[in-house]
């Protein structure tokens, strides 16, 4: 079993477990028959939990990896504080606040913040393109972990529901 570093350079469990066998993302692609997104996104702990799949094809337990794939998810989470800027308010509700937040840090990828926050991108892509009830909360964990303030997160969330409401009032919005 590799042995798992700690801090702010924690790799990756499910890369480390490849690599250590000399596999190319082809090879598992190819035995595995998973797609090569999915193993990516795997390595990148973007899941709530590591890859049942990938544990069996690596023969390995859960127990063996999940310490080191929750250590992997916080460290990349803390190493990307500030990615976004902490907003002093949103907006009155005419864009998506999510989106006006990232776009005002210059993230304008959705995909790079799923990257840097380990949050699955259909679950921010939900998020901001479709009307949900409340903010996800993976979303929430993951940027409270990352050292998000909890008051950003509530003006966040105030933010959506004023956005919720302007859609529901039929007022314009303004998209990315």
């Amino acid at each position: 079993m590799p042995r798992f570093n700690s801090g702010s350079d924690v790799p990756s469990p499910l890369k480390e477990l490849r690599e250590e066998r000399n596999l190319t993302l082809e090879r598992v692609e190819r035995l595995t028959q998973l797609s090569k997104q999915y193993i990516i996104k795997a390595e990148q702990c973007v899941y709530t939990e590591p890859s049942q799949v990938l544990l069996d094809f690596y023969e390995v337990g859960v127990g063996e990896v999940e310490a080191a794939y929750y250590a992997y998810q916080r460290s990349t989470r803390i190493a990307n504080y500030g990615r976004l800027i902490e907003p002093w308010a949103f907006n009155s509700g005419r864009q998506h606040p999510f989106t006006q937040w990232r776009m005002l840090s210059g993230q304008i990828s959705a995909s790079g913040i799923c990257k840097y926050y380990c949050i699955h991108p259909a679950i921010l892509h939900k998020f901001e393109k479709e009307i949900m009830s409340e903010v996800p909360e993976v979303i929430l964990k993951a940027l409270l972990e990352s050292g998000y303030k909890p008051e950003t997160l509530s003006k966040l969330e105030e933010g959506y529901k004023r956005f919720k409401q302007t859609l529901r009032e039929g007022i314009e919005v303004v998209t990315e």
